[in-house]
């Protein structure tokens, strides 16, 4: 079984999971915005998540590789509470998860953690590491300790840092897909 943290609409995963599942792989893919992932249990070594459409029940700790794309754990992962009143034994317990001081967003973060660490751990095979959002700089330099043939780089703070180098411009951090522009602006061709 492989695990994807990601998000929905993220197109690179999508493709990647198509040639996985072509090659027979088992893929679970865990996006931070929507709610097809809830937590179900964690004990001992298991770890275990259901998929609310299927029903079907995963140990995350029986993942052979994980690739960590996006923060593909969200609050709502947790706990199906939205906005309304909690209330316990005819108790408002409200205030432990409105506002300042609101213990429910610490303790799904403290929670989430650890089954990042955990996943992370156990997984023979990591791409990325949790908690941290992928840099493309840092994958690059990943790369090529390992042999692969990565592209020349610079990183310049002015256009006179350009001289004779051929280049492509691009983003360290995530970029935006074209397809989304052409959505927002359906004038750019």
């Amino acid at each position: 079984m492989i695990i994807i943290f990601t998000i929905k609409y993220d197109i690179s995963t999508s493709n990647v999971i198509q040639w996985l599942r072509y090659f027979n792989q088992e893929v679970i893919r865990i996006n931070g915005d929507d709610d097809i992932f809830k937590l179900e249990l964690i004990k001992d070594e298991e770890i275990l998540f259901r998929n609310t459409i299927t029903n079907k029940i995963y140990n995350l700790l029986e993942a052979k590789s994980c690739w960590w794309r996006r923060n593909g754990i969200s609050r709502s992962t947790f706990t199906n509470h939205q906005k309304e009143n909690l209330i316990y034994n005819n108790h408002n317990l409200s205030s432990f998860i409105k506002g300042e001081g609101n213990i429910l967003i610490e303790e799904t973060e403290h929670l989430k953690e650890y089954i990042y660490l955990k996943v992370y751990e156990r997984c023979k095979i990591n791409i990325g590491k949790p908690l941290f959002n992928l840099n493309k700089l840092i994958v690059l330099d990943i790369a090529k300790e390992n042999g692969l043939k990565v592209p020349k780089y610079k990183i310049i703070t002015n256009t006179k840092q350009l001289d004779n180098f051929e280049s492509i411009s691009k983003a360290i951090s995530n970029g935006i897909y074209k397809m989304k522009l052409f959505k927002l602006f359906p004038i750019i061709k």
